[in-house]
């Protein structure tokens, strides 16, 4: 006899459509850089496969003990260029619904935001929730935020997830944790190397404008960089000096009973 219809489940041809759209989210976060991008690369996906107009990015700030809210200010039929990214930031302390979203480990649903007792219901009202998803977002042991998407105002009313689309909504946020791990590192090391080509720029104001003379070479003992006080001292101007042996330009003569110059780097 034939299997019942599960009319929870997909169809075969909608599971191949939906197993095409992660693979299409999976090539677009490849190519994401910021976190707008990320939120950009997801945000189809909750349109054509969860049929949720509003997707928005939480993440949390362990140091403050702040949710960073990413989300669109525009959605529908817009395009990507004409959709601006704004931030919210709510602290998660004392707010049932998203303490518990960064303790859970499976998808939280608010199914009506306006008579949940976990929702903060001064947020509902300014914002007009009704159905709120969150996916929690989770790499190793480190809870990252979640990853959020639902309805708002009485138009769109209340639609909650269907057990499929909960399924591969977890399976989303594997892929999303992955790419925001990966976008965090590549912040963190464009950070660092901003701030040490800043730390390189004020050294330089600094040698430029000290009395003493500077000179620094490579380990070969080949200069490097001569300060104006050290031009000043030794005659050679920094184009010409740059690349010589530092005992030539310093004027050092030979060690006695030796035929060379003493090494001083």
């Amino acid at each position: 006899p034939a299997a019942p219809h599960h009319p929870a489940a997909p169809p075969e041809a909608e599971e191949r459509r939906h197993a095409d759209a992660l693979l299409q989210l999976c090539k677009r976060l490849e190519r994401a850089w910021t976190l707008p991008d990320v939120l950009e690369a997801v945000k189809p996906m909750g349109e054509s496969v969860f049929d949720y107009r509003h997707v928005w990015l939480a993440l949390f700030d362990e140091a403050s003990g702040m949710l960073d809210f990413l989300t669109h200010t525009t959605s529908g039929e817009e395009s990507a260029l004409g959709r601006q990214v704004q931030t919210m930031k709510i602290p998660v302390k004392g707010d049932a619904l998203l303490e518990e979203i960064l303790r859970a480990t499976h998808v939280v649903v608010v199914e009506d935001a306006r008579t949940d007792p976990r929702t903060n219901k001064a947020v509902v009202a300014a914002l007009h929730n009704r159905t709120i998803v969150n996916v929690p977002l989770i790499m190793a042991d480190q809870r990252l935020g979640a990853l959020g998407m639902g309805t708002y105002g009485d138009e769109e009313g209340v639609r909650p997830p269907k057990p499929w689309q909960i399924a591969l909504m977890q399976a989303t946020a594997g892929h999303l944790a992955v790419a925001l791990d990966r976008v965090r590192f590549m912040t963190a090391r464009r950070e660092a190397e901003d701030a040490l080509m800043h730390q390189k720029e004020r050294l330089q104001v600094t040698l430029q404008s000290i009395s003493d003379a500077v000179v620094t070479t490579d380990a070969a003992g080949l200069v490097q960089y001569l300060n104006p006080a050290a031009q000043a001292l030794t005659g050679w101007p920094l184009a010409a000096a740059c690349g010589r042996r530092h005992q030539d330009v310093l004027g050092l003569g030979t060690e006695p009973g030796t035929d060379t110059a003493p090494d001083l780097a």
